[in-house]
Order: C-alpha cells, then structure tokens, then sequence
C-alpha cells in the first residue's frame, strides 16, 4: 500500500463523500513504488471541471478551472484534479484536437505516454494496472501505450519525454518504443516553444544526461539544428580528443546541475563549426567562436520562451567562456562588479568543466581554474570591494564633501576603480582625501 499524507487522502475523501471516483495516477504513483517522495499530484475522476470547481472553491483559496478539471496547492504539494477523457489527434496542430469524457480509468489509460505513468491508485483499490506498467517498473522499461508509431507521430514532444525519463530514471527503452521514436525523429523539429523548454530542461538537469544524449545525438541534433552540426565534428586540435558534440556533452555533465549554466555549456561551442581555419601544420583554430555561439545561441534561448534577464545570463557565460583571465585579484573583483558573484562563480565552474572535456595538453588550464577559485573565495572571506556599497565612505558622505548629487554616482565608481586597481586605500580617510584632491 502507498502511503498518503492527510492533505492527500482528505482531496481524495473529499471526492469519493460526494459519491466520485478519485485516483492518484502518473509520477506520484510511479515514484511512490520506487520509495520515492513526490508533491505533484494529479488525480483522475469521474466529476465534470463544473461539477469540482464548486466542490474545491469553498475549501481551497486558489483553485484554477481549465476545460480539464482544476489545479490548486495545499501545503506541500500542488493538486491536478481532472476528468478522465480520451483524445483524438489530427496531423497538423500536434494537440489534441477532440476529447471526450469518460467515466473510467480503463478507458482513461489509453490517451497516457507510457506504461509506468498509467498507474491508477486509491486505497479502496490499491493498484489499478491496464498496460503492464507494473512489469516495466520491475523491470525498469519505459514502453509506450498503444502503437509507439502512432503515438509519437500524433505528439513529437513525447519523444523527448522517453529520453526525458530515461535521464531522470536510468530506465531502459524498449525496443519497440525505441525504433518508433526514430523513425519519427524529423517530427521533433516541429517541437517548440515552452513544451520544448520544459523537456530540455528537465534532460540537461538530469542525472543521466550525458550517457542518454550521447547513445542518441539526433535527438538534440533534431531539437537545435546547430547542434547537429557538431555531430562527429572532427576538432583538429592536439588540445581535443573528442568531436565537438562529445566534448560539448562532457562540458554539460561536469557543470553543475544548474539551469543557466547547463544551457550555456550546451552552447557555448556551436559556432566553432562556422569559425574553423585550419594552418599549414593540418591544426584548427577557432577565432571568434565564442561570439559566433553567442549569437547561434540567442535565437534559440528566446525560442524556448525563458526569461530574458536569464537568457542574457546564459549568452554572457557563452561570450566570455574562452575569455583569457589572468591570476589577478583585481581582474576578479572587476568581474564580479560587472557581472555579479554568482555568474563569475559560474563561468570558472564552465571553464573548469570545458578545460575537464579537453585533451591532458589542457591540464594546466584545471590548475588555473583552481587559483581562480581561490581568488574568489579570497575576496569573499577578506570583504574585497566589488560594490560602491562596500566603499568606506556612503553617497550622503561623498555628498557632505561637496560632491553634487547628479556627480555621486559616477565618483563612486572613481573610486571603486581606484580601490579595486590599489591605487586608493579603502578607508574613509584616504578616500575623502583622494575627492578633495582630485576630484574639486
């Protein structure tokens, strides 16, 4: 039996008192049998979305209605409640364009993905299993409901979703299921917008990222057609020992399992396949890569719908990712005022891994890494400005000395120059001396 906490079976009571079907289905159920926690539930049933919108309004203060059923939160965990429906697909919008309700979850399988994510349970029943799903969790085989051909054509961005899984839960594809999402590979390049954002996402932040995309390149190269071309790209370099596309993979899976990051390394050497030179000695060069990837990657990441101030992050670790620094105290705070402490850690965290992915000719860029590393983690514990808040004197100070308000600003920046290249002192003093001296 799985067990449920009180805010879970009191949603399903609350269903069942008014005389409704209530299962718990899809990733709850599938990762409660794998002794794993989940807080997003989505529960089938029986009651119309008009019927539990009344049902919920008067116990639930943020219940959303769609033509489906409603959504809400309650403590912990986020409740989709709908009504068990079957689909029909036409060949152009890739969405259901026709559904009917229905009144049991036999018939409400058939419309689910996989068999592992069609597991219906309340404690009345316990499991309810139509397609096998049981089995394949034993066996830990992700196999598509119905005619995987089918099903992938009527909805690509289940392709993603099977590797997606795969990623996440090291789980084998069946074989069927497998040659099926291959052969409907082209259909992925109709993926797009915030569908294709959440799939990706989810993949790269994965634990199985590397070794799922690595056994099957097209699947990105179908997604990112830039990517494609750095399927086998040949890197003629004594610095590298991979193609570009193996080395950009390794680049993901040695950064840390972060959004912005993760996307960046995906990214940060697609343009290498427009900016290859080769000299008189056979050797590839790749002048102004790291530009030609930023702008490759720009288009993509606004495709996907994220935010801009995250997109901008992204391009700015994808520009400055082959940027030469140099062992320089200065040099790093400049960085961090510019760009903040977190995107500066992150960029030596995508140098180190980009230099990681490289050849042993490249060792001695890990040791750099490492001391810059250090200078971070020195200016952090030894409060080194990188801020004009963390100047000694404040705007009212600089003010008080007979600096206009309009010329605050940019005298605080004179000065912050001045501490961080040590040629003022950072103390109240010598700054107040280095205005009345230089400045008026």
């Amino acid at each position: 039996m799985i067990r449920l906490s009180d805010e879970i079976q009191d949603v399903l009571q609350h269903l069942e008192h008014q005389g409704y079907q209530a299962y718990i289905v899809g990733g709850f159920v599938r990762d409660a049998l794998e002794g794993q926690l989940s807080t997003d539930l989505d529960i089938a049933t029986d009651a119309r979305p008009e019927q539990l919108y009344p049902l919920f309004k008067t116990i639930e203060t943020n219940v959303k209605m769609n033509q489906y059923g409603i959504k809400f939160e309650r403590g912990a965990y986020n409740f989709e409640i709908t009504t068990m429906r079957r689909e029909t697909y036409n060949d152009t919008t890739r969405h259901p364009d026709a559904f009917e309700f229905v009144t049991t979850p036999l018939d409400d399988a058939v419309r689910r993905d996989f068999t592992v994510n069609a597991l219906y349970y309340n404690r009345s029943n316990g499991i309810l299993d139509f397609h096998g799903g049981m089995a394949d969790l034993a066996s830990r085989r992700i196999r598509m409901i119905g005619d995987p051909i089918v099903r992938f054509r009527e909805d690509p961005i289940r392709i993603l979703r099977l590797f997606r899984f795969q990623g996440e839960h090291q789980y084998q594809v069946d074989a069927a299921t497998f040659n099926a999402a291959y052969m409907n590979r082209d259909h992925l390049m109709s993926v797009q917008g915030v569908n294709l954002r959440h799939e990706i996402t989810r993949l790269l932040l994965s634990v199985g990222c590397y070794p799922t995309m690595i056994a099957n390149p097209w699947v990105l190269g179908k997604v990112f057609a830039p990517l494609e071309a750095t399927i086998h790209f040949d890197q003629k370099n004594p610095y590298h020992n991979r193609d570009l596309f193996n080395h950009t993979l390794t680049v993901v899976a040695g950064t840390p399992r972060k959004l912005e990051i993760r996307y960046a390394a995906l990214f940060h050497d697609i343009g290498k396949v427009n900016t290859q030179t080769i000299d008189n000695q056979g050797i590839a060069h790749y002048r102004g890569h790291a530009i030609e990837s930023k702008h490759l990657a720009q288009p993509i990441l606004e495709s996907l719908q994220l935010p801009k101030k995250q997109i901008n992050y992204i391009l700015d670790l994808i520009t400055y990712h082959s940027m030469h620094l140099e062992i320089s105290l200065s040099q790093m705070q400049q960085l961090i005022r510019v760009h903040g402490l977190a995107w500066t850690q992150d960029l030596i965290r995508l140098k180190h891994a980009d230099n990681l992915a490289k050849s042993d000719k490249a060792a001695y860029q890990l040791e750099k890494t490492a001391q810059f590393e250090q200078l971070i983690q020195t200016i952090q514990e030894e409060n080194y400005p990188t801020h004009v808040r963390d100047l000694a004197l404040s705007p009212l100070e600089i003010q008080a000395l007979g600096v206009a308000l309009s010329q605050t600003q940019i005298v605080l920046e004179r000065l912050l120059d001045g501490v961080i290249n040590q040629t003022i002192t950072n103390t109240k003093e010598a700054l107040t001396a280095y205005i009345m001296e230089e400045l008026q």
